[in-house]
């Protein structure tokens, strides 16, 4: 039977409330992880001469970038368990801090080895301000402004991932360290979350969590995980192969290429601001909406005979690429009460950055049916709008998975 999580307000201090300077701080808090890969892109040439005299730079280099992610997928688990132990604030402040010393090593570091290391220690601050970020919505906001502030941060971050290309390219410029000065942007947010953030103790609205008991629902997240997983493949299939696709189709320059992408990236905006209503809606029809539309348009991608119909196409993917962070993360957050919902954004987290490295074994595997690699596109399109119909039929049948 469902229970209402922390209902009991007479029991419990009042509680503070959130408004937009700390919707505002959050999404920057859940931004920071984007920089370890959007910033570093054009630096990676750089990055490549500055190293071509270490044995096995082709494979070190990416590892720069690579290797947070590599933390956040085996360690937001943990953090998400540590910070409902511990307490939300104190790990944010621990992991900004931390977050600034490693993120800004290499200005000073000149072993690649040695700043691979200090990636490492980043993506372990990095684990804990994504799992505790996107918690921290749940935490400090009612339902309906739940829903709003996870549209707002799915929206600011594909605006603040472009602006942080734009600045890392600018920095690049000057030297190939530029781009790390990019991570001691973390101390005026460190400040600013010393000033606005508290100490979350649940919030008297919470909506019902489903067939929650008090212990930490394993099978429920074991299903979160798994399509959260699917779910972040159909997210970086799409970065993968957008850019090979239209230069086959023939936009063989990198500043077109760039501008398509761009101009799709704008859809994201508005699916994100679309998902406030969507994830009102029964489980269902919403992952009906969002992987049926992704669906279409990798589809679309994966069919096109010319890069404007292949634009027009990306353009619908990220409309629905915009609907899916928000979707996912108010689905995992239905089956958490409040001591576990840290642990809970841990798994969804963990499995949302594994997607990153299954991703391309997942097109490796559609190519082994599907060779050509355009069609391989339309290929996991079709993957994902079986997985649009099966979600609605498991919703009609009202399966707990998916209620």
């Amino acid at each position: 039977m469902a229970t209402i999580a922390l209902t009991d307000t007479a029991a419990r201090p009042a509680l503070r409330t959130a408004g937009l300077i700390q919707a505002l701080l959050i999404t920057c808090l859940t931004s920071l992880p984007a920089i370890a890969i959007v910033s570093l892109v054009p630096a990676i040439p750089l990055l490549l001469r500055q190293f071509s005299s270490v044995p096995n730079a082709s494979v070190l280099v990416p590892l720069i970038v690579t290797a947070p992610g590599i933390c956040i997928t085996l360690l937001s688990p943990l953090a998400g368990l540590l910070a409902d132990k511990f307490g939300r604030r104190n790990m944010v402040l621990g992991a900004l801090v931390l977050y600034a010393l490693a993120g800004s090593g290499p200005l000073f570091l000149d072993s690649i080895y040695a700043i691979i290391g200090s990636r490492l220690v980043l993506g372990v601050a990095e684990s804990v301000l994504v799992t505790v970020g996107y918690a921290l919505i749940s935490d400090y906001y009612p339902p309906d402004e739940r829903r709003k502030w996870l549209a707002l941060q799915a929206a600011l971050g594909s605006v603040i991932g472009a602006l942080l290309t734009f600045s890392g390219g600018l920095l690049a410029d000057i030297s190939w360290r530029g781009p790390f000065t990019i991570y001691l942007a973390a101390i005026p947010i460190l400040v600013a979350s010393l000033v606005f953030l508290w100490e979350p103790t649940g919030h008297a609205e919470e909506e019902p969590v489903h067939g929650s008991d008090g212990r930490f629902p394993w099978a429920s997240m074991a299903a979160v995980a798994l399509l959260t997983l699917f779910g972040a493949t159909l997210f970086y299939g799409y970065i993968i192969q957008i850019g090979i696709t239209l230069d086959r189709l023939g936009l063989t320059d990198s500043g077109g290429i760039g501008m398509i992408s761009g101009i799709a990236a704008l859809a994201v905006i508005l699916g994100a601001a679309l998902s406030r209503w969507v994830v009102k809606l029964d489980a269902g029809v919403r992952f009906f909406i969002v992987f049926g539309v992704i669906g279409l348009g990798l589809i679309g991608i994966g069919v096109a005979r010319s890069w404007q119909v292949a634009g027009a196409a990306a353009f619908l993917q990220q409309f629905g690429a915009g609907m899916l962070i928000p979707t996912l993360v108010a689905w995992a957050h239905s089956f958490v009460s409040f001591e576990h919902r840290n642990r809970g954004t841990g798994v969804w987290a963990a499995s949302f950055f594994l997607g990153q490295f299954t991703c391309p074994l997942f097109i490796a595997g559609i190519r082994w049916f599907v060779p050509d690699p355009q069609l391989a596109i339309a290929a996991l399109g079709l993957c994902s709008v079986a997985a649009a119909l099966v979600a609605v039929a498991l919703g009609l049948r009202g399966k707990k998975a998916y209620a």
